[in-house]
């Protein structure tokens, strides 16, 4: 934006701002006067910040995750107190009479409470640019094995579509003078 603020006289009217993707963007200019299929790229702007993949996830590794690369919302809340009640469980009871010995062997996840598990959850992880609204999306919500977290997609990526308008708001309101104008164009 402030690139933009300082710079845009020297562009070529009317310049073009292209969210390419929730991690992208490219500042061009219309086709250039002597070529019709051509045009100049000013900037390719990269989002640098820290980025959630889904997956399945060690208890302390999901707990980090959720308190240092989400906004905290009710459901990040919900997920950090359900892990919090997890403990895993295993234990070896023998019967030895010195002759025979019988091994029973327990493993497994137990609620320190009772509870039932919502399955979905919608979370707000850092994936895009830290200057806008991080999209808000559900993910599906599993307790595996050993207690590993798992924390899947489950909005078809509509996340990406959300992020690309909320980045095309930050730009229409930083810029509105100039969008108004018709000297930029911002193409979500």
């Amino acid at each position: 934006v402030k690139l933009v603020q300082s710079e845009f006289r020297h562009f070529v009217a009317p310049t073009f701002i292209r969210i390419d993707n929730e991690r992208e963007i490219t500042v061009f200019s219309p086709y250039r006067a002597d070529d019709k299929y051509h045009r100049y790229t000013y900037y390719e702007v990269k989002c640098d910040a820290p980025s959630f993949m889904p997956g399945w996830f060690e208890r302390e590794d999901a707990m980090i995750k959720l308190l240092s690369i989400f906004v905290q919302n009710e459901g990040s809340n919900y997920v950090l107190d359900l892990i919090g009640r997890l403990s895993h469980n295993s234990s070896i009871e023998t019967d030895d009479n010195g002759i025979t010995q019988k091994v029973t062997i327990k493993s497994g996840v137990e609620i320190k409470a009772s509870t039932a598990v919502k399955p979905i959850i919608a979370l707000k992880p850092y994936r895009t640019f830290l200057e806008v609204e991080q999209p808000e999306s559900n993910f599906l919500l599993r307790i595996g094995e050993r207690a590993k977290i798992g924390l899947l997609e489950a909005d078809g990526g509509k996340w990406r579509l959300d992020a690309k308008k909320n980045i095309a708001e930050l730009l229409e309101n930083n810029l509105s003078d100039l969008v108004k104008s018709g000297e930029i164009v911002i193409l979500p």
